[in-house]
């Protein structure tokens, strides 16, 4: 039985197969065989059918499901008539009009037809709606007979060509542990610092001045005014060179990214990452069904690769290499450009969070040197502002831009424009980059103090490499370790430091951790380093 019957609303094991007939009859007449059966069966489901009243799933959804698996698991035969909506209704005590939704719903999904005197009766060849052939009863669907099944399967078995060391489970361990609230979380910004009043006064205006077509727009590409704005904020802050005819509005870097493979790979395509490099870009390319190749670092970057095997696309941080922090320098840049060029390879640039750098301007992006159109680049504002804003941006090559917005429209449609309307009103008012300015100083500060708390208290077996930039720093490890266990003990006191060797394809992994500074202040990282400290312990020199 599938779980949700098993949850929600109860069908005795015996009504799998053919629903049994009672062959009693208890008014004397001896009824045709075939009406006999049928009120036998009508009978039967009714005395199984039983209703949870404390469940979410609303009654007509329980009782419906439950219809449903009888049909497709042989309980109930093409032609079986049903019990009537009065029957339905006092048996299960039920309102009618509950009843009646039941049978409407039944009817509207194709299994069942009803006719004005004779009642309702399981339709033909109804089961083939779930199967496409021939009934299956749930416990014996295989999954190779489901639709898309075998090309999961097959994207799926892609993870058993990655070394023993990468982790299948990280990124979504990850997801469920990030929160602003848990020290050293990476990625995550000063939710403390963030300007809630001002914000709420530019939202409650576009909301208060909302149009018709604001509400209305099906422009897959955004509300053009935040990217006329954005057009301008990225030529003076990132050096971007594009129009706002290149720029796509999207939930943030990774649905970019999402949406880029979508536009330029198909599955078993050969696509390029830097490794290590950041979990979420690695799993959208094996969830897409396409052949991951790590390209190694070193102190300028990712390195240029010197054959890119038919590589469709890679992918690089260059501003703040992710997880280790370094920022590639402008001959490699030149050098990454002009391989992209030979090669036809499109790179994506992940521009995740150049506003923030703490030794000077942020240098200028990939994409602005480009000269050949081999650059798509994305950039958000989720690490500005808050994770849940959902709002980001994409910019294409010009000859690109009709094609993503196809794939775009058949995707996720629009984004929301009052929010976009907001965001434009936050960028034009000047509290954008007023914000940016102060979390600047006070990510400056942070950086530098979980620096000092890691040289102070963890000296002895952790040195930072990163570079003052963005909202975390990279720790290696100074002596042999398990970086994962390690990591995990901490995970059990409530502090997320991901371990390095986790990041990593094909290159020999290194160990040592991932600390994110922006969302923790003074007392709370050294509050947290205290617990390291003491859930570390003799732990920290565990050899692997």
């Amino acid at each position: 039985m599938p779980k949700l019957l098993g949850e929600f609303l109860t069908v005795n094991s015996a009504m799998d197969g053919p629903l049994p007939i009672d062959e009693s009859n208890h008014f004397g007449a001896q009824p045709k065989p075939r009406r006999r059966q049928a009120r036998a069966s009508r009978a039967r489901l009714l005395e199984f059918l039983v209703i949870n009243r404390q469940s979410p799933v609303t009654v007509v959804d329980q009782v419906a499901t439950a219809i449903e698996h009888l049909i497709v698991t042989g309980g109930l035969k093409s032609g079986d008539l049903l019990p009537s909506t009065r029957e339905l209704a006092r048996t299960l005590d039920i309102a009618r009009a509950t009843a009646l939704s039941v049978i409407a719903r039944l009817s509207a999904e194709g299994f069942v037809e009803t006719r004005v005197g004779s009642g309702s009766r399981v339709r033909e060849r109804s089961t083939d709606l779930l199967t496409g052939s021939a009934a299956l009863a749930p416990s014996s669907l295989k999954r190779s007979q489901v639709p898309g099944a075998v090309a999961i399967q097959q994207r799926v078995a892609l993870l058993d060509t990655l070394p023993k060391h990468v982790s299948r489970s990280t990124s979504l361990m990850d997801l469920q542990s990030l929160s602003v609230a848990t020290p050293f979380a990476p990625g995550m910004p000063a939710i403390d610092q963030f300007p809630y009043h001002s914000w709420s006064d530019f939202c409650a205006k576009s909301w208060k001045h909302a149009t018709a077509a604001m509400l209305e727009t099906r422009d897959p590409a955004g509300y053009r005014p935040l990217r006329e704005a954005l057009a301008g904020y990225l030529a003076s802050a990132r050096g971007v060179r594009c129009t706002a005819d290149q720029i796509i509005i999207v939930s943030g870097a990774q649905h970019a990214f999402d949406l880029t493979l979508r536009v330029l790979t198909q599955p078993g395509d050969r696509v390029l990452i830097e490794d290590p490099g950041f979990l979420g870009a690695r799993n959208a390319m094996l969830s897409a069904g396409l052949n991951l190749r790590g390209v190694p670092l070193d102190e300028e970057g990712v390195m240029v690769p010197d054959d890119n095997g038919g590589a469709k696309l890679l992918y690089t941080t260059p501003s703040h290499q992710y997880p280790m922090g370094r920022t590639m320098s402008l001959a490699r840049r030149r050098a990454l450009l002009e391989w992209a060029h030979r090669t036809s390879c499109f790179i994506f640039e992940d521009d995740y969070s150049s506003e923030f750098r703490y030794d000077g301007k942020p240098l200028p992006s990939l994409q602005g040197s480009d000269e050949y159109s081999r650059v798509i680049y994305a950039g958000t504002f989720n690490k500005i502002m808050f994770p849940s804003l959902r709002l980001g941006y994409l910019v294409v090559p010009e000859e690109l831009v009709d094609v993503f917005l196809s794939i775009r429209t058949w995707s996720d449609g629009c984004p929301p424009g009052v929010i976009q309307a907001a965001m434009l009103q936050f960028i034009e008012r000047g509290a954008f980059y007023s914000h940016i300015r102060r979390l600047r100083e006070i990510y400056a500060a942070r950086h530098s103090l979980l620096c000092e708390l890691i040289s102070q208290r963890m000296g002895l077996m952790l040195s930072v490499i990163s570079d003052p930039a963005g909202l975390n720093l990279a720790a290696v490890a100074k002596r042999p370790m398990d970086d994962v266990a390690l990591s995990r003990r901490a995970r059990n006191a409530n502090i997320v430091c991901p371990p390095l060797s986790q990041y990593y394809v094909h290159v020999e992994p290194q160990c040592g951790f991932q600390f994110g500074f922006a969302s923790s202040n003074e007392a709370q990282m050294k509050a947290a380093m205290d617990r390291l400290e003491v859930v570390w312990g003799q732990g920290a020199s565990t050899t692997t």
